[in-house]
Parts: structure tokens; C-alpha cells; sequence
């Protein structure tokens, strides 16, 4: 292994380490998916030639393409249900405020 090897083992390493003590309980079951996709990525980083393999016997091409192809659409599904929450978070906060409005709140 080389210097970027270690030092990329270290880094996901610490990552899940520090997910497991900090966001396990808040997580829920997609900590699960969480940590296996990291520790997977780790794990192909470190051993880059199981990915090369991989993509070889899928008929992709590079195995930056496989990658992509995995990692895109987590992306874009991150993106919209996060948009959603904001939306959502700021039609609340404005329900919120319209009814302190209401009962004639007026702050300190």
C-alpha cells in the first residue's frame, strides 16, 4: 500500500469510528447502509485492483464508471429529500409564526 492508501484507510476509518459514537443512535437503520458504503469505499480505495476486477466483469469500462454509476443517483436522491425537509422546515416555521402572531406575541 501506498502513503494515500494509509493514509485514506485512516481517514474512513476515523470517520466511522467517529459516526459510530456520535450518529448511531440518531441515524436509525440507514447507519447500517451508511457504514458498509464507507467501509466499502475504504475498502476498494485500499485495494484498488478488486475495483478494477469488478468493473471488468460488469462490463463498464473504467472502474471510475462504476463508481459514478453507484454514487450519482445517492446524490441526486440526497438532494431532493433534503430540499424537501427545508421546504417543509420553513412552511412549519411559518405556520409557527403566524399563529405566535395570532395570540399577539411580542417577543421580550
Amino acid at each position: 500500500m501506498n502513503a494515500f492508501q494509509w493514509i485514506y484507510a485512516a481517514y474512513v476509518l476515523g470517520l466511522l469510528t467517529w459516526d459510530w459514537f456520535f450518529l448511531k443512535k440518531n441515524a436509525g437503520p440507514s447507519f447500517k447502509l451508511f457504514a458498509f458504503t464507507l467501509a466499502l469505499a475504504g475498502g476498494l480505495a485500499v485495494f484498488p485492483g478488486g475495483l478494477i476486477k469488478l468493473s471488468e466483469a460488469l462490463a463498464v469500462g473504467r472502474a471510475v464508471d462504476l463508481v459514478i454509476y453507484f454514487v450519482l443517483p445517492i446524490l441526486v436522491r440526497e438532494l431532493f429529500v433534503n430540499r424537501r425537509r427545508l421546504v417543509e422546515l420553513r412552511r412549519e416555521h411559518t405556520n409557527l409564526v403566524r399563529e405566535l402572531a395570532k395570540q399577539g406575541y411580542q417577543g421580550k
